[in-house]
């Protein structure tokens, strides 16, 4: 199925993965829609969106699914194509549709590419383990190319001189895990489409073509077009029958000789010879079904037959092995929903620097860039506080695996930052003070007769007091955000 939705098997057309996803949102809507409202909000959402689900719609999200788009970068994606159609102009409506197609759209592609997504997963525990011992990730292409992740973590160097102090940035001795570990399986990836292009180009040499390429883009003359397109099939084939996963958890193993890796995701039964071939020889001598139905081999025997009868072949031995063999291990690990944090200016994977990095886009909170218009988060980090956070492992990502922050996003809840920006500083500081009488007044009225009631006292009055701080902090910060604009 997955390989069918990437044109890899021979089609009577070519097909179209955004196209498939799209349907499979459009079907799912379709069933939300005839539910009750009273039980199931959804169904009015399902309803307004139904005739706004197309490719467009869903495209960006699928295609930075390879780069690991969580719910909140999905959520921006599809809300910014949903005000390009004009068709919702209320926020209030806009917001939760956009939360309501993203959830849809991300089940959608765990549906179709659920095994692409246990390979991802693999590939990013594996990055783990490595980055944990405080490894960078290092592995060889199937081209002999050695490649390291360049992720550290930077340290201050200051330089005195008699006029100033410079303060610059240098690569440190510890790695970044949660950078190393992201990174990972889009790298790979791209280091096996980087051999297959090399190799293509190897071969149109060797074949007397003109070469050239960018990425998965390949050109040479219109009349070397068809020529073209079997040498990079040949060498697709060439590339992907040899056991990629495989190889790359042996040189960890000797690598790494003292971790332990998660075992291997299941192997599907996806034979390559039997689509790419296929294609190269029904191009080439141009048969229909009555050739294989009806052969009239000659002395030597029909290739396009004899073709035809191994692919019969290997497709029932195919499905002898995964009927009657043993099933491998079972994938290890879940696709986790991370969020990678990072600002260019002080180089630090967090929230608070309000660029969320979703494969290759970037997606902006402003309040969170409004505050760092100030300084305040790259003061903080300079403490040392968030490096502190983040070794205890308190992060965004690390909540996140909870499902906290994706389900306060359904609620509308991280929204309401935003939206806070706009409040007026002086209304949180007078809200501050009734917080913090209050506090007082918990001091004063409960009795401290025992034990029990002074630790009533110190709870209550120390969240009161509490309270009244953030609110009277919140109102400082709104102020300055307020000049930043």
């Amino acid at each position: 199925l997955e390989a069918a939705a990437v044109n890899l098997f021979a089609g009577e057309k070519p097909a179209d993965v955004y196209s498939e996803i799209a349907a499979r949102v459009h079907n799912i809507m379709m069933r939300d829609s005839k539910k009750d409202p009273a039980t199931h909000p959804n169904a009015l959402l399902a309803k307004l969106l139904i005739d706004q689900v197309d490719r467009k719609l869903v495209k960006q999200t699928v295609m930075t699914s390879v780069y690991g788009v969580t719910f909140f970068g999905a959520r921006e994606q599809i809300k910014r194509r949903l005000q390009e159609k004009g068709h919702i102009m209320d926020d209030r409506v806009l917001y939760p549709a956009a939360c309501y197609a993203a959830k849809v759209t991300l089940a959608a592609l765990g549906e179709l590419f659920q095994a692409a997504r246990n390979i991802m997963a693999w590939l990013g525990d594996c990055a783990k383990v490595i980055a944990s011992a405080n490894q960078p990730v290092r592995w060889t292409t199937p081209l002999g190319l050695p490649v390291v992740q360049p992720y550290y973590r930077s340290q201050r160097h200051l330089i005195r001189t008699s006029l100033q102090v410079l303060a610059l940035q240098r690569e440190g001795d510890s790695v970044k895990v949660r950078r190393q570990r992201t990174a990972f399986p889009p790298n790979f990836v791209h280091s096996l489409d980087g051999s297959h292009m090399m190799m293509t180009a190897v071969a149109c040499r060797d074949a007397g073509l003109n070469f050239a390429g960018v990425h998965d883009s390949f050109w040479t003359h219109a009349c070397d077009v068809e020529k073209m397109n079997e040498i990079l099939r040949e060498k697709f084939v060439e590339l992907y029958s040899t056991p990629v996963l495989e190889n790359l958890l042996e040189s960890f193993q000797q690598s790494y000789p003292s971790l332990v890796f998660p075992p291997l995701p299941e192997r599907g039964n996806f034979d390559l010879r039997e689509a790419i071939l296929f294609c190269l020889l029904r191009r080439e001598f141009e048969f229909d079904s009555a050739t294989i139905h009806d052969p009239q081999p000659s002395k030597g025997g029909h290739p396009v037959t004899d073709f035809a009868v191994f692919i019969s072949e290997t497709v029932g031995e195919r499905k002898e092995e995964t009927q009657g063999g043993a099933k491998g291990d079972e994938p290890q690990g879940q696709v986790l929903a991370d969020v990678n944090k990072y600002d260019a200016e002080w180089e630090k994977q967090w929230f608070g620097a309000g660029i969320f990095y979703e494969g290759s886009e970037e997606v902006e909170v402003d309040v969170f860039k409004k505050l760092e218009k100030k300084k305040v988060l790259s003061n903080v980090e300079k403490a040392g506080l968030l490096s502190k956070a983040e070794d205890l492992g308190f992060t965004l990502s690390s909540i996140e695996k909870l499902g906290v922050f994706s389900k306060a996003e359904e609620l509308g809840l991280l929204s309401l930052l935003e939206k806070a920006a706009t409040f007026s500083p002086s209304t949180l500081a007078s809200a501050a003070l009734p917080a913090f009488v209050a506090a007082v007044l918990t001091v004063v009225i409960i009795p401290d007769d025992s034990a029990g009631l002074v630790a009533v006292q110190a709870v209550l009055g120390g969240a009161l007091a509490v309270g009244a701080a953030g609110l009277f902090v919140g109102s400082v910060v709104l102020g300055g955000l307020q000049e930043a604009d």
